[in-house]
């Protein structure tokens, strides 16, 4: 059996851009076979191990002081010593990292994503003493309007353009590093109702485009 990490953020962790409720406090999240990781695992199929680790505002490396522990880099060790052997690493970051309080660049938070992927490719963590395969995913667009919903308390239009200017980043970083690279803006994008998640026909679209990913790389 093959194991994958799927290691990111709101969008890994099956956030319902309808369910959530901002005076409430509350958030709904697809259920396992709807979220691409569930239909992931389906396609795939018996031989591998599709273990999902998504956190609703991860960021690369950047400390949140509205939303703490949500370091990527920080949790990415324990996370991967404790799913060892992995075959494949498949990380998607970068969405949160483009909020208005964290004053990142888009420069700034590929060197982020950097840091995590040169940390992963740790022997230690493979099998047979091989480091990880790594996917990169260039995370979804933010909506242009993604101001004018609940979302508008954390992004602004400029969130749209930094992660423009981020995809070709990660991909120059998956090249760089001998990883791969796949681009979810291709394949599903934020829904209306936040401009910033997956709805559930970007879900299954997303999974179906990882699923050929994965077995182009682990076969």
């Amino acid at each position: 059996m093959k194991t994958i990490l799927c290691y990111g953020d709101s969008n890994t962790w099956g956030f319902d851009p309808d369910g959530h409720n901002e005076e409430a406090g509350t958030e709904t999240r697809f259920p396992y076979d709807v979220r691409w990781t569930g239909v992931l695992q389906k396609k795939l199929g018996a031989d591998y191990l599709v273990c999902e680790e998504g956190m609703n505002a991860r960021t690369t490396v950047f400390d949140d002081p509205i939303c703490p522990y949500r370091n990527g880099l920080a949790y990415i060790t324990p996370c991967l010593l404790s799913k060892a052997p992995v075959d494949l690493i498949m990380i998607m970051l970068g969405t949160n990292d483009v909020k208005v309080h964290l004053h990142q660049t888009a420069s700034t938070i590929s060197k982020g994503l950097e840091r995590i992927v040169t940390t992963a490719q740790d022997p230690v963590f493979g099998v047979n003493g091989k480091a990880p395969e790594i996917l990169i995913a260039g995370p979804i667009d933010v909506g242009r309007k993604v101001g004018t919903r609940w979302t508008g308390a954390y992004y602004n239009e400029d969130a749209h353009t930094l992660m423009k200017k981020l995809r070709p980043l990660y991909e120059n970083i998956a090249r760089i590093h001998g990883c791969h690279y796949i681009d979810a803006s291709l394949y599903a994008q934020p829904n209306e109702a936040d401009y910033l998640h997956m709805d559930a026909q970007g879900h299954a679209a997303f999974a179906q485009a990882v699923a050929g990913k994965v077995k182009e790389i682990l076969g």
